[in-house]
């Protein structure tokens, strides 16, 4: 066999042979020996590295759903971050501040809302006064409404808050029945029951205030407020003594607060971004059945 036959075969060979994992490779040279050309061909085989594994494909970033807890955070990331068709809502009873980034984005919008949070000295007084405005709720025990006072005794500022938790952690109730039998046509008849509810205060009998002045902040963030709170003490039998809180004062300031911050958002924001009361709610559009074609 020549020595190009040989060379061919193992040309051949090498070509049909790959295996997987490796490289094949033949380099061909023309020499000239005596003035003749002669072909040189040089065959190496090497293992191939693997390829580096393809990076994932990353998802689209979510759309934003911020939650701030002051205005002041929210005004200054709108002032960043808004655009010509920015819009804000101001949903007053339910204290929240919603703003669409994009008011004519057409693959979706994108909401953000400041939740202001309720101050933890006025949160305890809050909560009372809220979950007694349905009538239905049963009102405090005295006892129970006594800790209560101890416990929060430092938002307290009329009566002394000392001299107050002792009052109430010493009530005492009344009752006198009278009956009346008279004659004549301004007579009085029947049966009279007077209930009579006092503290007592170094061994003296005395009145219960019909009204606490609590000083605190409504919001985190917030100046500090004055509240009237109203005291309803009863007495639905002589074993027990309930009292029921409420407090126009509360509803006033977090209106106050709330009309504060969305007052500091506008000032921020100015003219460029249009500012309303309500909450923003989308729907789905109606479509109509397309037209059938008659033939």
């Amino acid at each position: 066999m020549t020595e190009d036959a040989r060379n061919a075969n193992a040309l051949a060979d090498l070509l049909d042979r790959v295996r997987i994992g490796e490289e094949n490779t033949a380099e061909l040279a023309v020499k000239l020996l005596d003035g003749r050309p002669s072909l040189d061909i040089t065959l190496t085989r090497r293992r191939v590295e693997p390829e580096p594994p393809a990076p994932p494909v990353r998802a689209e970033s979510p759309r934003r759903q911020h939650v701030f807890h002051d205005a002041v955070g929210l005004a200054a990331y709108l002032d960043r971050y808004k655009t010509e068709n920015t819009v804000c809502w101001a949903d007053v009873p339910d204290s929240t501040i919603y703003a669409v980034i994009d008011e004519r984005a057409e693959t979706g919008f994108e909401v953000l809302c400041c939740k202001p949070q309720t101050h933890p000295l006025i949160a305890p007084w809050a909560d009372l006064i809220d979950g007694m405005e349905d009538e239905e709720i049963e009102p405090m025990p005295i006892v129970d409404f006594a800790t209560f006072l101890l416990l929060n005794r430092r938002t307290i500022v009329h009566p002394d808050a000392k001299e107050l938790v002792m009052l109430f952690s010493q009530v005492r109730s009344a009752t006198r029945i009278t009956a009346n039998r008279g004659r004549g046509s301004k007579a009085v008849n029947g049966v009279m029951v007077e209930t009579e509810i006092q503290g007592e205060a170094h061994n003296e009998p005395v009145e219960l205030p019909d009204e606490i002045t609590v000083v605190a902040p409504i919001y985190v963030g917030c100046e500090s407020q004055t509240l009237h709170v109203d005291l309803l003490v009863t007495a639905p039998s002589p074993e027990r003594i309930v009292v029921r809180v409420s407090s126009a004062d509360l509803t006033v300031a977090r209106v106050q607060a709330f009309d504060a911050m969305l007052a500091g958002l506008a000032e921020v924001l100015g003219d460029n971004v249009t500012i309303g009361r309500g909450r923003p709610v989308h729907g789905p559009w109606q479509y109509l059945a397309p037209r059938q074609l008659n033939g």
